[in-house]
C-alpha cells in the first residue's frame, strides 16, 4: 500500500486519520501474517489443544525464517561500508567513521535488510540526540509509514511514526521537510503545542523497499508454506506417509538412475562430479556407480557456506550448521540426511566447496559457451572443475551433473553481473579530466582502440576538492578478461588521462 498526497493538499486531521486507519488494517491483515509466519506463529498453534489421551499433531516448518535468513545472509553476509574519497578531508572521514560506529551500522544495515525482506519494506529514520550527535534507528512498517506526492517521481512529503502505550493509546510524530509535530490519538487527534525544527535538509527518512511492489520475499510462497504444514499436520494425525525430498531410500534410488544413465551413455568416464545439499542425488548417484565401475570417483561439491555434509564427513558424525548462506539455494542444507550420509561416507571419494563468486561465474559460463541456464545449485560441479577444486582429474573424462535450472530471473540478472566483474568481463575505470569540449571523445577513442566497448558513462564535477573546471568520469565498460582491463588502463595513461583507480 503507498499513501499518496497531492503537493497541493495540505495533510490535514482527517487525511491523516485516514491513512492510520489504512495502516492498521494492513498491519492486523497483512504484516501480522507475515511476522507470525517468521516466527512459526500459525493459527494452528492457537486451536484448542486434544484431549490428553490423543496425539497433539500441530507441528509446522519454518520455510519463512529459512528462506529470509538465507537470502539476507548471502546479500548482506559482507557488510555495508560508508566510504569516502581518498582525497577527502580528515574531517570529513572522522566524521563518516563516527556516523559508522555510533550508529552500529553493520548490525543495524543487517536487521533492515530482514526487516525488508519480511514485510517488503522498511524504514530509516535520521534524528538528533539529547548530545547533538546524528541517529540512525530503523522501524518496521508496524511502527510507521511514508506519504509520498503525486507526482511521478513519487517525492516524500510526511512521514508518520506511531506508538502505543501501556494503556493502548495511539502516540505518533508527523516530520516534513523542515520540521516534526507529535500527537496523540482519543477518538480526534490531538496535537502538542510544540513543534521542533528537526536540521535535516527534507523528510528525515528513507523507506527501503524489497520490490517494486512491496512484497516479502516469501509472499508468494505462503499457499506453499501453508500446504507443506498442513501435510505435515495429516501425516502425524493419520499416519500418512511423508517423502522426504532427499532422505527417503526411494527418493535416493530414484535418483541413482542418474548413475546408470551416465554410464549408458558414458562407459568410460574417470569421475563423476555432483552437487550436495542433503546428500539425496549424490548418495544414489555414488552407489549406482561404484556397483557398476568400483573404479570411477565420484566427488561432491558443495557451497562454501552451506558445507554441512563436509564437515559431518569430516567430523566422523552428522553436524548441523547454525546457519547457511549461499546463492546456491537449493543445496543450502544446515543438516545431511542420517541416510545419505551413510552412503556419501561409503561412497564418495571426496567433497569439495566452491565460493558464491566462483558459482556465479560458472552459471556465466554455461550460459554463453553451453547455451544452458542453470541455477546455483546446479553449477557447483562446473564451479568446483574451473577452479581446480579437484585434485587428479587433469586430463581425464569428467562428467558434471547439472542438476537444474530453477534461478529466478532477479537473482540470475545479479549472477551475471557478478560473473562478469569475477571473469575481468566488465569494469569500471574513474578518470580525472578537465571539463571541456573533446575530452569523452578522447577517451572513447582509446578504449575502442583497445577493443574494448563503453556501456555507461557517468560525470561528477561536484567533488569539492577538484578545480571548478574539472570533472571525474566513470565509465563502464565491456572487456574479455584482467589483463585486457589493465591494457586500456595503461593506454589511457600512455594518452596522458589520469587513471584513478
Amino acid at each position: 500500500m503507498l499513501f499518496r498526497l497531492p503537493s497541493e493538499e495540505e495533510l490535514t486531521d482527517n487525511k491523516l486519520n485516514e491513512f492510520i486507519a489504512k495502516h492498521d488494517a494492513e498491519c492486523a491483515f497483512r504484516f501480522k501474517r507475515l511476522k507470525d509466519a517468521y516466527e512459526t506463529d500459525y493459527q494452528i498453534f492457537h486451536q484448542k489443544p486434544k484431549p490428553n489421551y490423543k496425539p497433539d499433531n500441530r507441528i509446522a516448518v519454518n520455510f519463512a525464517k529459512y528462506t529470509v535468513d538465507t537470502f539476507n545472509g548471502f546479500f548482506i553476509g559482507n557488510p555495508i561500508k560508508i566510504s569516502v574519497d581518498d582525497d577527502a578531508t580528515d574531517n570529513i572521514k572522522k566524521y563518516v567513521e563516527f556516523l559508522d560506529q555510533y550508529n552500529d551500522q553493520d548490525d543495524n544495515n543487517a536487521e533492515l535488510s530482514k526487516i525488508c525482506c519480511i514485510y517488503g519494506k522498511g524504514y530509516e529514520m535520521y534524528y538528533v540526540d539529547e548530545l547533538g550527535n546524528i541517529g540512525i534507528t530503523y522501524l518496521t512498517p508496524f511502527d510507521a509509514f511514508m506519504i509520498y506526492d503525486d507526482s511521478v517521481l513519487c517525492r516524500e512529503r510526511y512521514f508518520v511514526r506511531l506508538y502505543i502505550d501501556s494503556n493502548d493509546v495511539l502516540h505518533g510524530s508527523v516530520s516534513d521537510a523542515e520540521k516534526v509535530r507529535w500527537f496523540t490519538q482519543k477518538g480526534k487527534l490531538i496535537w502538542e503545542e510544540e513543534e521542533k525544527i528537526h536540521g535535516f535538509d527534507g523528510v528525515p527518512a528513507t523507506e527501503y523497499v524489497e520490490n517494486k511492489e512491496r512484497t516479502c520475499i516469501f509472499e508468494p510462497a505462503m499457499s506453499m508454506i501453508d500446504a507443506y504444514n498442513k501435510a505435515i499436520e495429516l501425516q502425524k494425525e493419520k499416519g500418512y506417509t511423508f517423502i522426504h525430498p532427499f532422505n527417503d531410500p526411494d527418493v535416493i534410488a530414484g535418483q541413482g538412475t542418474i548413475g546408470l544413465e551416465i554410464l549408458e551413455q558414458l562407459p568410460d568416464v574417470d569421475a563423476v562430479v555432483v552437487p550436495i545439499g542433503g546428500g539425496g542425488l549424490i548418495a544414489g548417484v555414488a552407489y549406482t556407480i561404484k556397483q557398476i565401475n568400483p573404479n570411477c570417483k565420484v566427488y561432491g561439491i558443495q557451497a562454501a557456506g552451506a558445507a554441512s555434509m563436509q564437515k559431518s564427513i569430516g567430523d566422523g558424525k552428522i553436524e548441523t550448521l547454525e546457519s547457511v548462506q549461499t546463492i546456491a539455494d537449493g543445496i543450502a542444507v544446515k543438516t545431511p540426511g542420517t541416510n545419505t550420509y551413510e552412503l556419501v561416507s561409503k561412497y564418495v571419494d571426496g567433497i569439495y566447496t566452491v565460493s558464491d563468486d566462483e558459482i556465479a561465474l560458472a552459471i556465466l559460463t554455461l550460459m554463453e559457451q553451453q547455451k544452458l541456464v542453470s541455477e546455483g545449485a546446479g553449477a557447483v560441479p562446473v564451479a568446483a572443475v574451473m577452479n581446480g577444486k579437484i585434485p587428479d582429474i587433469e586430463g581425464k573424462k569428467v562428467c558434471c551433473v547439472v542438476s537444474g535450472g530453477n534461478i529466478d530471473v532477479t537473482i540470475l540478472s545479479r549472477v551475471i553481473e557478478r560473473g562478469l566483474k569475477m571473469g575481468g568481463r566488465s569494469a569500471y575505470i574513474t578518470i580525472a579530466l578537465s571539463d571541456k569540449p573533446g575530452q569523452l571523445l578522447g577517451v572513447s577513442k582509446v578504449v575502442a582502440e583497445n577493443g574494448a566497448n563503453v556501456v555507461s558513462v557517468n560525470y561528477d564535477s561536484t567533488d569539492l576538492d577538484m578545480n571548478i573546471t574539472d570533472c571525474y568520469l566513470k565509465i563502464g565498460i565491456e572487456t574479455r578478461n584482467y589483463q585486457h582491463i589493465v591494457q586500456i588502463k595503461n593506454a589511457l595513461k600512455e594518452a596522458g588521462f589520469e587513471v584513478c583507480d
